[in-house]
């Protein structure tokens, strides 16, 4: 892709130069537009060969259309060569650059940046710490671990607005992996599991149909040995 960039640079500056062509002032504004849009093109396509850089370097890989790239780039010669022979023929309405070149060069820009997002989104996926979010709902309701579980929940969703984007600085480049690695250690302080009979009691608490009879010695135990004991609290049921 390298190449392309360069050969798409080299384009744009050569349309600058209109040093000893005879060319109307409305000509020379075409030339100027035909190049603006060149420079603009490569600027797209090297911030795109600039972030599979960057991925790369963070082992996330990308793979480029490198086949495509090369045609385009054979194109651009011919067109170069074209242009060399009559430097004019770059302004035709049925030019080659508008109907074709062009075009294709904003498609390998934005195909480029869809791979990209494509390998972002399986990174993330990848080192995406796995959650309970059942767990979570019903630890959020426990003095004890109601301040860990609910920012567990708002890093996760902070991890997964990343995904929607490709980053656009190398802070949102390295972010998941910080936030990873807070969610490993902050999930780690929360109990492993929940049985069966407490998470029954804990939905039933939620819904007010608990009763005492769900205040099994399992249960009980569970709940004193995960500090939550103190959390729950029986009453007279209300007619």
């Amino acid at each position: 892709m390298a190449n392309l960039i360069s050969r798409v640079q080299e384009t744009s500056r050569s349309m600058k130069d209109l040093e000893g062509l005879k060319a109307t002032e409305e000509e020379a504004k075409q030339f100027e537009t035909r190049a603006d849009e060149l420079s603009d093109l490569a600027g797209l396509i090297q911030a795109s060969a600039t972030l599979i850089g960057d991925f790369h370097g963070k082992g996330i890989v990308v793979e480029t259309p490198k086949a495509h790239a090369r045609q385009l780039r054979l194109e651009l010669e011919a067109m170069q060569q074209a242009y060399a022979a009559d430097r004019k023929s770059i302004l035709g309405p049925s030019s080659e650059w508008r109907f074709t070149i062009k075009p294709r060069l904003q498609r390998t820009a934005n195909s480029s940046n869809q791979q990209s997002l494509e390998a972002w989104k399986t990174h993330l996926a990848e080192i995406r710490p796995s959650s309970d979010t059942g767990l979570l709902r019903l630890l959020s309701r426990s003095e004890a671990f109601q301040a860990r579980s609910r920012k567990i929940s708002e890093l996760l969703a902070e991890f997964d607005l990343l995904a929607i984007r490709l980053p656009s600085s190398m802070e949102e480049l390295e972010r998941p992996s910080r936030l990873a690695e807070e969610l490993s250690v902050l999930t780690m302080e929360l109990p492993g599991d929940i049985p069966e009979p407490v998470r029954r009691l804990f939905q039933s608490m939620d819904d007010g149909s608990a009763t005492a009879a769900q205040l099994t010695g399992d249960t009980m135990q569970w709940l004193l040995e995960n500090k939550m004991l103190s959390d729950v609290r029986v009453s007279w049921r209300r007619n």
